[in-house]
Parts: structure tokens; sequence; C-alpha cells
């Protein structure tokens, strides 16, 4: 299976169009692994992407809606 091009961390959020931290958070909660390549941690892109909807289809399941967080609390 193609996984995608391998990015870095911050590529793969631009391309994405998520944060960093959102990377980091999917691979804290076990939706995605770092690949490590000379101390650098990179991401296969297509990984990132089934990360970001695996996480959101958690959020639906527990009856979480988007949009409720910090940010948007202030507005």
């Amino acid at each position: 299976m193609n996984r995608g091009e391998l990015m870095t961390i911050k590529g793969a959020a631009e391309k994405g169009g998520i944060t960093p931290a959102s990377i980091y958070n999917y691979e804290k909660e076990g939706y995605l692994k770092f690949v490590e390549i000379d101390g650098f941690r990179v991401v296969y892109y297509r990984d990132v992407l089934r990360a970001s909807w695996e996480a959101k289809q958690q959020n639906v399941r527990a009856g979480k809606t988007l949009g409720t967080g910090r940010k948007a609390q202030k507005k």
C-alpha cells in the first residue's frame, strides 16, 4: 500500500490544513506513528490524513461537536 509522501511534521500540517500540534496529538493518542530518520521525526502524509479522519470519527462517536474548544468559546 502506498502511504504517500514522507514529509516533515510542519510540512504535513501545512499541506493538510491542520496544526503541527494536532499531528503530535494524533501520535500521542495512537492514531499515528512517526518515522525517525537520522534523528528527525517525519510522517507519511497519507497516515496524517487517516489519523485526522479517525480522530474526528472518534469525536463524533463520543458525541462531541466540532467548534466547542477554547478558541471557539472566546468568540
